[in-house]
């Protein structure tokens, strides 16, 4: 969900087709300004194929969409990275499989699924029913 509202997949969405729904953010410190920002239910964790409480992100300050799961950072952006003035630093975050994070709201139905999880796409997508 990055910022809510800059490189949003979803903004367009929430505010130009009354659109609703849920925003998943690993950064703290995005999830609050979306949640000043935007109507969405926004969920504090990464997108993950398997739930865990904990797993290595790689946060990247100054340059837009770069920030990853250590376990998928693509290794392009770690050569990227290394001719960048950019802040590079590593926390934990909390990692939720999409099948329950929507089962546990009871959202059978979805008409727009936006997943932008920086090289974790495919494992996102297969844990998909």
């Amino acid at each position: 969900a990055g910022d809510g509202v800059f490189g949003s997949n979803s903004f367009f969405f929430e505010f130009a087709r009354n659109w609703s729904g849920l925003c998943v953010e690993p950064l703290q410190a995005h999830v609050e300004q979306i949640r000043r920002t935007r109507r969405c239910e926004v969920v504090h964790a990464a997108a993950c194929a398997r739930s865990s409480a904990s797993e290595r992100f790689i946060r990247v300050e100054g340059v837009q969409g770069r920030s990853g799961l250590a376990a998928s950072f693509p290794g392009q952006y770690k050569q990227e990275l290394s001719r960048m003035p950019a802040r590079v630093t590593e926390e934990s975050v909390p990692c939720v499989n999409v099948n329950k994070l929507l089962a546990g709201r009871g959202m059978r139905r979805v008409d727009l699924f936006a997943l932008d999880v920086e090289g974790a796409e495919l494992d996102v997508l297969r844990s998909l029913e």
